[in-house]
This record gives structure tokens, sequence and C-alpha cells, in this order.
């Protein structure tokens, strides 16, 4: 296990919390996509935790490949959440908007993805998808087609 020390002294475990990159991706009908995974009732957007000497973007491209086999290219930065997850760790959320290029959408069962698809946003709209105060920004974004970039969003409280 890996160790930072903290100012005040003490050791702070890298297991305390972790770096998630998720992105926004439309296709050419205009559909968001979104993954439901390890079997929870809920949706996210389609990403995954930043692996060691990784940078941000190199695990955007790489995690919407793995789970969905859509080739994409890096966007602009739209937000950087954190919130705390059931099991305690703080999660840092990086959020980046992923233009589609190609690819036949496909679930990878290796991935830890129960489903993915593309949903319209009135689909959307109905749908249970965490973190509730960004994926609302991201609504209001896709609705209004004005992307605004480098927002930060404080913890929610009712992520759990």
């Amino acid at each position: 296990m890996e160790t930072l020390p903290a100012e005040s002294g003490s050791v702070e475990t890298m297991d305390t919390f972790k770096v998630r990159v998720g992105v926004v991706v439309l296709d050419k009908e205009n559909r968001i996509l979104l993954a439901r995974q390890n079997h929870r009732d809920f949706w996210v957007l389609p990403g995954g935790t930043l692996e060691k000497g990784e940078s941000l973007g190199e695990c955007a491209v790489r995690e919407i490949k793995e789970e969905s086999n859509l080739d994409i290219r890096l966007g602009p930065l739209l937000f950087v959440s954190d919130f705390f997850a059931p099991d305690g760790r703080q999660v840092i959320d990086v959020v980046f908007f992923g233009h589609y290029l190609g690819g036949s959408l496909e679930r990878e069962t290796t991935q830890n993805i129960d489903e993915i698809g593309f949903f319209t946003l009135d689909n959307a709209k109905g749908l249970d998808v965490k973190p509730e105060s960004v994926f609302e920004r991201i609504l209001a974004q896709w609705q209004n087609e004005s992307w605004e970039c480098g927002d930060y969003i404080p913890p929610e409280s009712n992520f759990r």
C-alpha cells in the first residue's frame, strides 16, 4: 500500500480516496452514453479509475473503449466534483466531453458493466443517474446545447 505523508505529520493512505474519470459521450443522434454497473440500481457516466502513470485523458479514452468498444476524441474538461462513496472513500470525479468517432456499441462483460446504452434527453431525464448534482448540470447543458467548461461541483450528501 502506498502512503503519502500529510502536512500534519500523520500518514494518509491512498485507499481513502480515488480519482474517477467520467466522459459525456453524445452519438450522432444526440443521445448520451450511460452505464449501469456492479448490479447497482442507478446509472453513471461511463468511465473509471485513474491508473498509476496514466493521464486523465488517457484514462478517459481507455475506459470508453474498454466499457463500450467506442472510439472517442477527448474534448474539454466539463466538471470536477467530489463525493463520498458508500464505502466512505472520497471520490474525485473528473468529467470530460468526448467526441464520438465511431465503433459499434458492445457491453464489455469483464468491466463489471451490467448495461450500457445511448439515451435520448427525455429518456435520460427519467433515469436515476449518480452523482445527481453532476447529472442535473449535464442535463441542463445538454438541453441548452451549451457546454460550459471547468466548473467545480461540491460534494453532495445524498449520493449514498
